[in-house]
């Protein structure tokens, strides 16, 4: 109990942002970074009434003392920057001589200290994002023929010595993220690779978003290319049949079309059926090296793309038989019972 009660207090430092709120005023609730945040009344009256709670209602008739005021000060900095990115050791060297105020300032309710370390903090984290923003802005190579290393357990890190060291662990921390999405294509197919060759030469020297969106369709996996059907080709191509309709997948024959229009379709591969129809109709199949000699930069095209969760495996994906879940439950039998 008594350790809650502890977190209990820096949470409702800063918890309660507002004071009470008049009627007919209009509240905002967002505040610029640059401004510094005060203790509101709402806030003072929150923190006198966290500290009667710990006084007189805890069952172990917890004091307010000094050991007491260093376990709240060490919670209340876990608490803004528990990964230690944030505030540097000078910070730290000017906080630690308020570690054993706290339960002064709690019985005399002084927020100030509180909030001073706090908007601190939002200066520091400022500063950070600044320079994450720079980072991503202009990017720089990263050399990955250092011996390095990155500590993901923060909690007993030492606080850097300046913003400059802060800034080298954000630069690990990006360099040693797990990139979410495939960087290179994992199929041995020949022609594939040279089609990712092709498109990752054009998304660089081109600005063309198109290139870019090609090129990562072609080094996704075979689950997220989709088959699109011929039936969804038409319907996306209606009111754009001047343009190359764009398919980074297989083109699969729809039996319930009965007219196939003038359609020209570059896709990774088309099944005989839907090739004849298409040609037979006027149209024209075309691969996506011929379709880069024709549109380097995606001009008159339309990107087509199949639903990637019309596999039958996202039907079963879920709980089946709890409220509100529609997930399929799997079937052993559907047959007769025998004896």
């Amino acid at each position: 109990m008594k350790k809650y009660l502890i977190t209990l207090i820096p949470v409702v430092l800063l918890g309660w942002q507002r004071g009470p709120v008049q009627q007919n005023a209009v509240v905002t609730t967002e505040t610029s970074l640059a401004e510094d945040i005060k203790p509101t009344v709402a806030q003072y009256k929150a923190e006198e009434l966290s500290t009667r709670i710990l006084s007189n209602y805890h069952y172990r008739k917890t004091k307010l003392n000094d050991s007491l005021s260093s376990a709240i000060f060490d919670k209340y900095i876990d608490g803004i920057d528990h990964g230690r990115l944030y505030f540097l050791a000078s910070d730290m060297t000017e906080f630690e001589k308020y570690r054993y105020s706290f339960d002064d300032f709690l019985q005399k309710r002084e927020l100030d200290v509180p909030f001073n370390m706090y908007n601190l903090f939002r200066k520091r984290y400022q500063e950070r994002s600044e320079y994450i923003q720079t980072l991503l802005k202009t990017p720089k190579p990263f050399d990955y023929t250092v011996d390095e290393s990155l500590n993901t357990d923060r909690e007993k890190v030492a606080w850097a010595l300046s913003i400059l060291a802060a800034n080298m662990a954000i630069d690990l921390r990006f360099k040693h993220r797990k990139y979410k999405g495939r960087k290179e294509v994992k199929s041995n197919d020949v022609y594939l690779r040279l089609l990712v060759k092709l498109y990752r030469f054009l998304s660089r020297r081109t600005e063309a978003d198109f290139n870019r969106v090609v090129l990562k369709r072609l080094i996704m996996s075979r689950k997220n290319k989709p088959p699109v059907s011929l039936k969804r080709l038409i319907s996306a191509s209606k009111g754009h049949e001047n343009k190359i309709a764009v398919v980074v997948g297989t083109v699969t024959d729809d039996a319930r079309v009965l007219e196939v229009p003038k359609i020209t379709l570059a896709a990774l591969r088309v099944t005989e059926t839907v090739r004849a129809r298409i040609v037979k109709a006027g149209g024209e199949v075309i691969t996506f090296d011929q379709l880069a000699l024709r549109a380097p930069e995606g001009s008159n095209t339309l990107l087509v793309r199949g639903n990637v969760n019309a596999r039958e495996a996202y039907k079963h994906f879920g709980a089946p038989g709890i409220k509100g879940d529609h997930a399929k439950p799997f079937v052993g039998n559907k047959g007769r019972r025998r004896a």
